[in-house]
C-alpha cells in the first residue's frame, strides 16, 4: 500500500471512529484498523476493528459506504438501511444486523450505514471447491440457498420501504424496461444480439409469472456468507425490487455463475434446485418464466459490462476491473444466443 493510501485509510478510520463513538455512546471507542474488502463493484465495504474500555472489549463491524463511482445508477443508503432493518427484524432472512445510519455524508464524505460483521466465507464460482472442499457441504449450502430464496420471496410486501423499485410500478416487465433504457444510454453502438434479445423480452411478457414478491436482484452463492453448509447471511441488496421471484432463481442458475444452465455452480442440477425451492416456497416454478428470466439475466449482465466499459473510458473510474469485465462481453453474448428460445 502506498503512503498516500495509508494516510487516506488512516484518516477514514478516524472519521469512522468518531461517528461510532457518538452513535454508540462509548466515548472511548476507537477504530484500530480499517480496510476495504476488494470484492464487489458497487457499495464500498469497510471492515472496521473497534475497541473500547481501554482495549478490553472489541468488536468487528462493517460499514457499507456509497461509492464514488459504481456500476449501478441508484445508491440510496436510506433505502438499503430500511430494507435491511425490515429483514433483520423479520428474523427469517439471514442478514447482518444493521446498527447505525449516516445518511448525510458529513462523517466520511459519503453516506454509509454500519452493520455487524458475520463470520464465515464468501464462496465464488472460481474458488468454490477450495473454499468448501467437502461435496456434502457444497450441496447443503445450495439447498440452504433455496430455503433463503423462499424466505426472501415470502417477505410481506406491506413492510417493505415505500421507495423500493417496483413498489409503485406494477408492470411485470418493469425491470426489462429499466435495463433497456440503460443499454440504449451506454452502448457504444447498436449490438444486434442485444437488440434481438430485448425485442424478444418485450414481445414475450406473457411468460412472466403472476407472482409479485421482494426480489433480491443478484441472488447467487457469491452473495452469501457461508458457515459450513448454511447461509449465515445474504449480502448485496442494492438490486432489490418488487417483481417476479423467478427472476432471482434464473440469476442463480445462469451460466455466468459458473455452473452452466443445467446446474447451480456445478453442485446440484437446476431441476433439483428448482424443485426444492418450489417445495419450500409452496409455489411451482413456471418453465416459461424461468427461461424468460434466464435470457433477461444474461442481457442485464451484458449491459452491466457495457456500463463498466463506458465509465472507465469516460475516466469516471480508474478501477482496472471495469475494463476486465467488459472483456467478457463476447462470451456472454454467446450465452444470450444459447438461451434465447427458438425465434
Amino acid at each position: 500500500m502506498r503512503a498516500a493510501e495509508r494516510g487516506t485509510t488512516s484518516g477514514l478510520a478516524e472519521r469512522f471512529g468518531r461517528f461510532l463513538a457518538d452513535s454508540s455512546g462509548l466515548a472511548d471507542l476507537v477504530v484500530t484498523d480499517a480496510h476495504r474488502a476488494v470484492a464487489g463493484f458497487s457499495w464500498e465495504s469497510w471492515i472496521l476493528d473497534t475497541a473500547w474500555d481501554r482495549g478490553r472489549r472489541e468488536r468487528r463491524l462493517v460499514a457499507r459506504r456509497a461509492p464514488e463511482f459504481g456500476l449501478l445508477d441508484r445508491y440510496d443508503v436510506v433505502e438499503q438501511w430500511d430494507l435491511q432493518r425490515v429483514l433483520w427484524e423479520g428474523g427469517t432472512v439471514p442478514c447482518p444486523e444493521p446498527l447505525w445510519l449516516e445518511a448525510t455524508g458529513e462523517a466520511t464524505g459519503r453516506p454509509f450505514y454500519v452493520m455487524d460483521l458475520v463470520e464465515g466465507v464468501v464462496p465464488t464460482p472460481a474458488d468454490l471447491e477450495e473454499t468448501l472442499p467437502e461435496e456434502r457441504t457444497r450441496v447443503g449450502l445450495v439447498g440452504d440457498l433455496a430455503r433463503v430464496g423462499a424466505e426472501i420471496h415470502r417477505t410481506p410486501l406491506d413492510v417493505l420501504p415505500g421507495a423500493l423499485p417496483g413498489t409503485d410500478d406494477a408492470r411485470p416487465e418493469r425491470e426489462v424496461s429499466v435495463w433497456h433504457e440503460t443499454y440504449l444510454r451506454d452502448r457504444p453502438q447498436p449490438i444486434p444480439i442485444l437488440d434481438l434479445a430485448f425485442a424478444w423480452l418485450l414481445d414475450n411478457r406473457a411468460r412472466i409469472s403472476p407472482r409479485r414478491t421482494l426480489v433480491h436482484g443478484d441472488y447467487r452463492l457469491a452473495n452469501v456468507i457461508a458457515r459450513g453448509g448454511t447461509v449465515a447471511a445474504m449480502l448485496d441488496w442494492e438490486g432489490a425490487h418488487v417483481g417476479d421471484p423467478v427472476e432471482d432463481l434464473a440469476n442463480c442458475c445462469m451460466r455466468l455463475q459458473g455452473g452452466g444452465v443445467d446446474t447451480v455452480n456445478g453442485v446440484v442440477s437446476t431441476k433439483d434446485f428448482l424443485a426444492l425451492y418450489a417445495r419450500l416456497a409452496g409455489e411451482p416454478v413456471s418453465e416459461d418464466a424461468f427461461r424468460y428470466w434466464l435470457v433477461f439475466n444474461d442481457v442485464r449482465s451484458a449491459v452491466v459490462f457495457l456500463t463498466a466499459a463506458r465509465r472507465f473510458q469516460e475516466g469516471r473510474t480508474g478501477d482496472l476491473r471495469f475494463p476486465v469485465l467488459a472483456s467478457r462481453l463476447p462470451n456472454l453474448l454467446r450465452h444470450v444466443l444459447r438461451d434465447l428460445p427458438d425465434r
